[in-house]
């Protein structure tokens, strides 16, 4: 089935990244000498290690009016339960509402630029915040459509695209009110894609909801977070500026919302397979990540933890 699924990914993304720096050796045989020894448990890797993408050159399709700041906490992995913190960007124009991670935009800015660029200072990531929400989500307020943009653990210099109609979402009013950074906000609750979500929101901000695809109310989500707080969506400013609304056409490669997810699972369950075939390995030396130095991980032995926000 593994093997299946991975000619599947070749067949539909050609651009996969390799993990083999020693394709003379087998990971046997890399294991076989000094200091290092074959992994022979699941580690699990979180948050995954998402390949980066050259965004230069991007195609501007609107410009904003509102820009929105939240911190986002996601528990990447349900097996632990610690929570990762990322920031979530919103620009909120007239035609389209854009959210991304703002690490991993950061990130994949820096590299696009050739090293020792003057302007690399500009786009270091916030300390104490990681990549964890590695989709751009383009909603357009008046066709109702929404354009995901997406990167996939492992793919380098890809985003999958794929299409669908704004979710419409059954929003329960229960009455219930709460003051959040000087606004009066309203509760609200609804289900999608698999988690009941409560949301705290403001008339004050006139627009339709913000951040990510919800839409439906009649103000702005400041606070937003599923029943067992695996995502937890909380403001943390609002500033009223101009600026453009890109998407990067030249990376996109368009797919299904099913292949996609299909697609993603596979490569957070068997990333080094998803990525170098069944004889792949790979060998982590980076003491940032608490490891001895010391082991090689075979396909099947090393994993992403795989809890999206959308279940379903």
């Amino acid at each position: 089935m593994k093997q299946y699924i991975f000619t599947f990914l070749i067949s539909l993304f050609s651009s996969v990244v390799c993990f083999g720096q020693y394709r003379d050796v087998t990971a046997q045989e890399l294991a076989n000498k000094p200091g290092k020894t074959l992994y022979e448990g699941v580690y699990r890797m979180c948050p995954a290690w998402v390949s980066h993408c050259d965004i230069t050159n991007p195609l501007k399709i609107g410009e904003s009016k509102l820009h929105i700041e939240y911190d986002l906490l996601a528990v990447c992995d349900t097996t632990t339960g610690q929570q990762y913190k990322d920031k979530i960007i919103c620009l909120i124009g007239d035609e389209w509402c854009w959210t991304y991670g703002e690490c991993n935009w950061r990130t994949n800015m820096l590299y696009s630029l050739p090293n020792g660029h003057p302007d690399e200072k500009n786009y270091k990531r916030s300390k104490g915040y990681v990549e964890v929400f590695a989709s751009y989500v383009y909603r357009n307020l008046k066709t109702g459509n929404i354009m995901n943009s997406s990167h996939i653990p492992e793919v380098k210099n890809q985003l999958f695209r794929y299409d669908e109609k704004t979710p419409k979402m059954n929003w329960e009013l229960t009455g219930d009110m709460e003051e959040i950074s000087g606004y009066a906000c309203q509760k609200a609750v609804t289900r999608y894609a698999g988690r009941e979500w409560t949301v705290w929101f403001t008339p004050e901000v006139p627009v339709d909801c913000g951040l990510w695809k919800f839409n439906g109310l009649p103000g702005l989500i400041m606070k937003a977070q599923d029943s067992k707080e695996e995502y937890v969506f909380s403001l943390i400013g609002i500033e009223q500026r101009q600026e453009d609304i890109v998407r990067y056409p030249k990376r996109e490669k368009s797919t299904t919302r099913s292949q996609f997810r299909k697609a993603e699972k596979f490569a957070h369950d068997d990333p080094i397979l998803s990525s170098d075939g069944a004889d792949g390995y790979r060998l982590i030396i980076s003491e940032e990540r608490n490891l001895t130095g010391r082991e090689v991980f075979s396909s099947g032995h090393f994993l992403f933890p795989y809890n999206p926000i959308e279940l379903e």
